[in-house]
């Protein structure tokens, strides 16, 4: 389903739901990373994207800027080509996602607009019963059976440690226990020069 999401992403035409779409699906940011992230935080040339800042909604009212989770929560994950083009027109300065109730991009979103982004993604994608916090695990998930090393995929999630990683977020699907199942699997049919049935 991720795979299609992706190819789908440059058509939606709302800039703040493409904008937390490409970044939930191919990051593994948390929401409130995503919704703290400023066009400072981008580098374009390098190709990186900084994380140094989370924004949360304590009392469901007006957002408040603070800091990552964990000190490890500060890092930076890799830009692709697809995330650039994806985040369509880029600016100076500001929040990625900000809100309508200003002029300029210096306001994040309040809690009733960062909901409605994540219910339109949920909507366009028939993703209903997941959370933002599902798109992380994929992400994790997806990089393990890559083949990136549990070390790596938890510096980019910000985890201080490899078993939170391990343990929480990545998940092994039934198509790699078919590889497995692949491997185990012994042909008796010609052992021995007998024919044998199971």
């Amino acid at each position: 389903k991720m795979k299609e999401i992706r190819i789908q992403i440059s058509d939606i035409e709302d800039d703040r739901v493409r904008r937390m779409a490409t970044l939930l699906c191919n990051t593994g940011m948390r929401l409130e990373e995503v919704l703290g992230l400023k066009w400072e935080d981008i580098d374009f040339i390098d190709n990186w994207i900084y994380i140094r800042r989370a924004v949360v909604h304590p009392t469901r009212n007006m957002p408040e800027v603070k800091c990552p989770k964990s000190v490890s929560s500060k890092r930076r994950v890799p830009l692709t080509n697809t995330i650039k083009i994806q985040l369509g027109q880029k600016y100076s300065s500001g929040f990625v996602l900000h809100s309508d109730d200003k002029d300029t991009r210096r306001c994040p979103l309040s809690y009733t607009e960062a909901r409605r982004c994540v219910k339109k993604i949920k909507d366009l994608f028939g993703l209903h019963g997941y959370s933002a916090h599902d798109f992380r695990d994929t992400c994790a998930t997806e990089w393990r059976e890559a083949g990136v090393p549990t070390d790596i995929i938890a510096r980019l999630l910000g985890h201080t440690k490899s078993d939170i990683t391990e343990n929480r977020y990545v998940k092994y699907r039934d198509e790699i226990f078919q590889g497995v199942r692949d491997i185990m699997e012994i042909d008796l049919g010609t052992q021995n020069g007998t024919n044998l049935q199971v």
